[in-house]
């Protein structure tokens, strides 16, 4: 292993034992990663111009976080950038307006998570009924769910092949925190496909989590032609096996609101347009598609954040969020 490659895993590592609910974000090519000499953790960003937007909370143990923005902050503004985090959990968001480190707090979303001991098939209601009636399609198609274990090149190319023809699949606007790279940073990510006979028909990955006990889950894609029913039994499967190991927790990640919540330190103007605008974007982009399909499962929901260094909403920093959130058309 090269000296690169050596330093791409310590931070990979860094990213499992303190990921949270954006670890697939911060591990993006697109990432560059601020580490302070006194504290093991690391700050993900993505610089767009002369604005750095960080993914989810400061990746370092609790006693660290103070020491880690303060130092983050000022590297920001000895280089003249404005900063954002994107996807903040409401203790450190409440805790960076408490203590000025940053000015404006906006509620966006909601990050869903579940233990996954709560098989959602045992639940009572409409969704629950909904996920049993698909899961016993599935299975009725010949449809089988196997972990992906064992070096197999063919095989990865067959599961890569599903990500891209799922991609190429995708009409219309775009909005993505993180690019599909599947076996990518492979220390702490585990895969689980569907087949039907001999043809894979869909993946869903695996990002452990290692503080909270945990995975992220993430990048269920799955053929135009494979049977109904696909994710949802991915899915189940990937809940039924972490729980077997004694996970207590699995986050599917931030999703939009369909309008900003609770708003702090941002009045006048700015907050008029930023309230339009979200609206508009969540119209346009149909970002409540994503929900819809996890809340069949029962997930919990905590409320997400955005944290802004700048009261004013600038054209430019929209144009960072923007690029942050990959938006394509």
């Amino acid at each position: 292993m090269n000296e690169i490659d050596e330093q791409r895993q310590k931070i990979v590592e860094k990213v499992r034992r303190y990921g949270n609910s954006a670890a697939d974000a911060v591990l993006s090519p697109a990432c560059t990663f601020f580490q302070h000499p006194d504290v093991d953790g690391l700050i993900g960003y993505r610089l767009e111009k002369s604005c750095a937007v960080a993914y989810g909370d400061p990746l370092c143990a609790p006693a660290d976080i103070s020491k880690l923005v303060q130092a983050f902050q000022e590297h920001c503004k000895n280089e003249g950038w404005s900063w954002i985090y994107m996807m903040a959990t409401e203790p450190f968001a409440r805790w960076a307006i408490q203590e000025n480190m940053c000015k404006v707090m906006v509620e966006f979303g909601e990050e869903l998570v579940m233990d996954p001991h709560d098989d959602p098939r045992k639940h009572t209601g409409d969704h629950a009924s909904l996920v049993r009636r698909k899961v016993r399609h599935a299975l009725k198609e010949g449809t089988t769910v196997h972990e992906y274990l064992t070096l197999n090149p063919d095989l990865e190319k067959e599961i890569e092949k599903v990500g891209t023809l799922w991609l190429e699949g995708r009409q219309g606007l775009q909005l993505h925190i993180s690019h599909v790279h599947l076996f990518s940073d492979r220390y702490g990510k585990r895969w689980l496909y569907a087949k039907q006979g001999d043809q894979v028909v869909g993946v869903i990955t695996l990002n452990r989590l290692e503080s909270c006990n945990g995975w992220l889950i993430n990048h269920l894609m799955h053929l135009a032609d494979a049977p109904h029913g696909t994710p949802e039994l991915l899915l189940v499967t990937a809940l039924e096996t972490v729980a077997k190991e004694g996970a207590q927790h699995v986050t599917f990640g931030a999703t939009s609101g369909v309008e900003l919540g609770e708003v702090i330190g941002m009045n006048g103007m700015s907050l008029w347009v930023s309230r339009h605008l979200f609206k508009f974007i969540t119209r346009y982009f149909h970002l409540d598609r994503r929900k819809k399909f996890w809340e069949k499962f029962a997930p919990q929901s905590r409320r997400s954040f955005m944290l802004f260094s700048e009261d004013k909403l600038r054209f430019s920093t929209l144009k960072a969020l923007m690029r942050a959130l990959n938006i394509s058309v």
